[in-house]
């Protein structure tokens, strides 16, 4: 029975902390009991030294003002959360997005005591709801031997504190950074990165994979903390506005013309945004051509995802570097003999590239 009372009184205090303040008819309502016990659970809360105020608690005369609202300290209210189906929803494809690529750390960890919090008190859901809602993940980086280090680069962030670093790049080059300030922790494509804002450079910011940093050192003295650049200066949503993917290749943003043949075309160019800024048109025949302006040096090989579904237009450089990989692609797989070629119908491309 006292579980059970508890149990319910947590429920009632955790309504309180939402609304502020609640009427003791409101409460056995929301609680569903009657409203002696009702009266009965708000002193038990506020002899447990919950910040309630209420004219009972100081009037002997409780039968006049048993249904004023009980108030909750200011400084208690709006700790909590609603929580309903909604809400452990959220929090289950929240933890889909980054869990599976932070399993091991103690971000994992966190997430999984507050499933555990919400879960208590959304007992309207069953316990299988994860079986209901599935995110089919793709290939990411894992970082439960990085746990140290990634808490290490959230505090540094938090607290503006520089940092000094060794970095191996993907060709294997290591390089010593020293009270580097970093700006942002981003997720991309299933992996972790930093935005560092460099101090010498021609590039003042770069995008680093936290799975490259090794001897992460923290410079905590007072002295040492950095100004975080005003939005004028710095925001990463508008840094990477017009970058495609996250690297810059410090070249500016030129206008990318895509041209999707008429077999596959819809799907492709509808399902999927390359840039925000992007125009679609369509020919009567369904090929479709997408228009953007963007920089960065990742879009070559997302276009090679799409391999003869998809042909750069513009500009030549792009178009250039396209082949090249997919010519080296090609060549990899020269003595192989395909069993079922597929043959891909397009009418010819048309030739009034911008």
């Amino acid at each position: 029975m006292t579980n059970e009372a508890w149990a319910r009184r947590l429920k009632l205090l955790q309504h309180l902390i939402v609304t502020e303040s609640v009427q003791t008819s409101q409460a056995a309502i929301h609680l569903g009991v009657d409203k002696r016990i009702a009266l009965a659970d708000l002193k038990t809360l506020a002899a447990h030294h919950v910040p309630l105020r209420h004219p009972s608690l100081k009037n002997a005369r409780t039968g006049l003002d048993r249904d004023t609202a009980w108030e909750l300290e200011p400084s208690w209210a709006k700790l909590g959360f609603q929580a309903g189906i909604i809400g452990r929803l959220s929090l289950l494809l929240g933890r889909e997005v980054i869990g599976h690529f932070l399993r091991g750390t103690t971000f994992e960890e966190k997430l999984n005591q507050i499933d555990t919090l919400i879960e208590q008190l959304t007992p309207e859901v069953e316990e299988n709801i994860e079986r209901r809602f599935y995110l089919k993940q793709e290939p990411a980086k894992q970082y439960a031997d990085r746990s140290v280090l990634l808490e290490d680069l959230v505090f540094a962030i938090v607290m503006r504190m520089p940092i000094s670093f060794d970095y191996v790049s993907a060709s294997g080059r290591e390089h010593r950074n020293v009270k580097e300030s970093p700006l942002t922790l981003i997720i991309y494509r299933r992996g972790l990165y930093v935005a560092i804002h460099r101090r010498q450079g021609m590039q003042r910011v770069i995008n680093l994979a936290v799975d490259r940093i090794k001897n992460l050192v923290l410079h905590e003295n007072a002295e040492d903390a950095f100004d975080y650049p005003p939005p004028s200066e710095y925001d990463p949503r508008t840094y990477f506005a017009d970058i495609f993917g996250i690297y810059d290749d410090g070249q500016p943003a030129t206008e990318v013309v895509l041209h999707f043949p008429a077999t596959g075309s819809q799907a492709y160019v509808r399902e999927r945004e390359w840039m925000p800024n992007q125009t679609i048109s369509y020919d009567e025949d369904g090929a479709a051509t997408v228009r953007f302006f963007a920089r960065g040096g990742e879009l070559a090989f997302r276009i090679l995802e799409y391999g003869p579904f998809c042909e750069v237009i513009a500009p030549p450089e792009l178009r250039a570097k396209v082949a090249d990989l997919a010519r080296e692609t090609a060549a990899l797989y020269a003595d192989t003999v395909s069993t079922e070629p597929t043959e891909i119908k397009k009418k010819p491309r048309r030739k009034d590239t911008p």
